[in-house]
């Protein structure tokens, strides 16, 4: 156990009353509740009792990408094109969170396009992200990704969406 945290501190002048008291934890957190009587006169003891004592759970955070809207995937012509993005927030709190779109020219894994959009989404929403344009010359293969930073992301095998995209003539 680490050492005590004291939470509220009583003195002989308080008052007969109930408090509440709120506590942040993480899942291997264990919490132990305690009454210290440190009172100078015995004469003068108090009470202390504990009911209602309960663990909830926090809410869960999870963000991702479903898919890569634009550019197309599979054969396009060379011509500039939208890199956007379908987001989801499918955990149950309203998150803030980075989403980063990146465009590789696949020979030599060049970095064509690289954009981070800080977003907002509230909790069971979705959203059409757009990221801006990128150009496709001819004959060459591309890989989009898209995928979401959210630190303590529940599920991260939704974090992520991608396409390859080949032009042509």
């Amino acid at each position: 156990w680490n050492s005590w945290t004291t939470v509220w501190t009583y003195t002989a002048d308080t008052p007969p009353s109930y408090d509440s008291v709120d506590i942040s934890g993480l899942v291997a957190d264990s919490i132990q509740v305690g009454f210290v009587y440190d009172q100078p006169h015995p004469t003068n003891a108090w009470f202390a009792s504990f009911d209602n004592v309960g663990l909830t759970m926090g809410p869960e955070r999870d963000v991702g990408c479903f898919a890569v809207l634009s550019p197309p995937e599979g054969s396009v012509a060379p011509d500039t094109y939208d890199v956007s993005g379908l987001v989801r927030n499918i955990g149950d709190a309203e998150v803030d969170f980075d989403v980063v779109a990146r465009v590789y020219d696949t020979t030599g894994m060049v970095l064509i396009f690289n954009e981070s959009v800080n977003l907002m989404l509230p909790a069971g929403s979705d959203t059409n992200l757009d990221f801006g344009t990128v150009v496709f010359s001819d004959s060459a293969y591309y890989y989009t990704q898209i995928f979401t930073m959210l630190e303590d992301d529940i599920d991260h095998s939704n974090d992520t969406a991608f396409s390859y995209s080949h032009t042509a003539v």
